[in-house]
């Protein structure tokens, strides 16, 4: 991953054909924070849906390393981050609104502005999608997150949130 930090960081609209990288983005997070609950094959059957569904927005950060000579003219790409957006309508406002369903950056690449860059994909396209507003919710003990978020003036509201697993 060395090579990574100096490669520049481009970012799209992650495609089913990205499925496999995406899992491999999430099975990291996993390892940092407890584990998935998901099979491997599971969540890239669900990346390959989401990307497919226009309601929902798949943003992939990733690393282009030209390597004409080893790759016959390809450059190769690495997925080192995503954002998943999902937009629904909203009857407070009669526009959409958009919610960051996860945010994801390898930690080898951390540090470099991936997160705030995805964000800001983020916040650019709910915008062209007619959201009136944009929201997330995060764990308590995410400073490092939190701390990104406020620095893009997003304002930290107090909630109570309720699950129930089905």
């Amino acid at each position: 991953m060395e090579q990574n930090r100096q490669a520049p960081v481009s970012i799209r609209e992650a495609t089913p054909s990205d499925a496999s990288q995406v899992a491999q983005l999430f099975a990291e997070m996993a390892e940092e924070v407890g584990g998935l609950t998901a099979s491997p094959a599971s969540l890239e059957a669900t990346i390959r849906r989401l990307t497919s569904d226009p309601r929902f927005l798949l943003l992939l950060a990733e690393t282009v390393a030209d390597e004409t000579i080893a790759t016959a003219g390809r450059a190769h790409r690495t997925a080192v981050g995503l954002c998943i957006v999902a937009v629904t309508p909203d009857l407070w406002t009669g526009k959409n609104s958009a919610e960051v369903r996860a945010m994801v950056v390898r930690a080898a690449c951390r540090r470099r502005n991936v997160g705030r860059r995805l964000f800001a994909a983020a916040v650019e396209r709910a915008t062209a999608l007619d959201c009136a507003y944009l929201y997330l919710f995060t764990e308590p003990k995410n400073s490092v997150a939190q701390h990104l978020y406020r620095s893009c003036d997003m304002l930290r509201k107090e909630v109570s949130y309720f699950e129930l697993m089905l």
